[in-house]
């Protein structure tokens, strides 16, 4: 009898993990998730800030439609997309905020040079205009 109380006791201690064995699956698992985290997230950054490169491109057919059509650039962007005073025609369909959640900001031209463009941006992933992360169209629509 006391024979099967010490192969039931071996039993017993051999069923399971042992502390060491799961601190170390968990230390790797941190390391992996860590190392997913950082990869990821500036594959994240890069897909967003080209989106909103892709974005701010797309613009420029319409613009250039806009102008001969109405013999004007849009005063805003939502005229892109609204029934035009001249044509009564819409150039685009209704577009979101940049990925970012915010909207995309527009300046029509304020000279009456002929070669000047509009200016369309997104603020970038800070949202704040002006800094190193805005993404423009200035070398876009050219």
């Amino acid at each position: 009898m006391s024979r099967n109380r010490s192969l039931r006791r071996r039993g017993r201690r051999r069923s399971g993990f042992t502390l060491m064995e799961v601190m170390l699956v968990l230390a790797i698992l941190v390391i992996l998730g860590s190392v997913a985290w950082f990869a990821f997230g500036d594959m994240l950054f890069a897909g967003k800030t080209k989106a909103a490169k892709t974005q701010i491109d797309a613009f420029k057919l319409p613009m250039n439609t806009y102008l001969m059509d109405e013999g004007e650039w849009p005063r805003e962007l939502a005229d892109l997309w609204t029934p035009g005073p001249k044509t009564n025609r819409r150039h685009m369909e209704p577009v979101g905020n940049d990925p970012w959640g915010n909207p995309y900001g527009y300046e029509p031209p304020t000279s009456d040079d002929p070669s000047a463009k509009p200016r369309i941006w997104s603020n970038g992933p800070n949202g704040q205009q002006g800094d190193a992360d805005d993404i423009s169209n200035t070398t876009v629509m050219q």
